[in-house]
This record gives structure tokens, sequence and C-alpha cells, in this order.
């Protein structure tokens, strides 16, 4: 079997929400993430991650070598976020 960086983070990720759903939450909270790629180097990895993070019920936002204005704005919205989230 290979490893890869997708198959840890999906598994420790599938991990975390588990846990939270078995904790015992009475209404499932939205989940929010930001996927960043640097520079188009990175962006094959930010898809990836991005599908993943749909796949486990992510509502995701993804940029791709982004200004410190988006930037800002998205991390803002995500600090807005009233359940778990996420920053890849």
């Amino acid at each position: 079997m290979v490893v890869t960086v997708k198959n840890v983070v999906q598994t420790l990720l599938s991990s975390t929400v588990l846990a939270g759903a078995l904790a015992g939450a009475a209404v499932a909270a939205p989940k929010a993430a930001v996927v960043i790629a640097a520079g188009p180097e990175q962006a094959e990895q930010a898809v990836a991650m991005s599908e993943t993070l749909l796949g486990l019920g992510f509502d995701v936002t993804r940029l791709e070598a982004p200004d410190a204005a988006e930037l800002s704005d998205a991390l803002a919205a995500l600090a807005d976020q009233p359940g778990p989230t996420a920053i890849y």
C-alpha cells in the first residue's frame, strides 16, 4: 500500500469528524475549510485536498495564489463559521 499525504490527511480528518460525531452533537454544525495554493506548483495538491474535504462534508473555498485582500477575506469568513473549520 502506498502512503500518500492525501491518504494520511483524509484518515486524520475522518477520525476527527467521527470523534466529533460520537461526542453527541445534537445537530451537525456546518463545516467550512479554506484551501490555499500559493502558486501553480501547489494547485494539484490543493485540488486533491479540496476534494477530500468536500467528501467529508466541508464547504470548501479554494484560493490559488491569493493576494493579501483575498486571503484576509477568506480567513475572516472562515472565522465567522459556527462549526468546525480547517485551513490547508
